[in-house]
């Protein structure tokens, strides 16, 4: 990563045309957050039925 080019910051605008990439290591946080937040509210969700 060069500190030249600004779309690779977090953050920067995405630039026409170029498609937002999320390596593994995104999608690994992403999975994880959401079997955490699926294993926090469904016992949750089940004791208001």
């Amino acid at each position: 990563m060069s500190d030249n080019d600004p779309y690779e910051h977090p953050g920067a605008p995405t630039p026409p045309g170029k498609p937002v990439r999320i390596g593994p290591l995104g999608w690994t946080v992403i999975g994880l957050l959401v079997l955490a937040a699926n294993a926090w509210l469904w016992p949750r969700m089940l004791g208001f039925l």
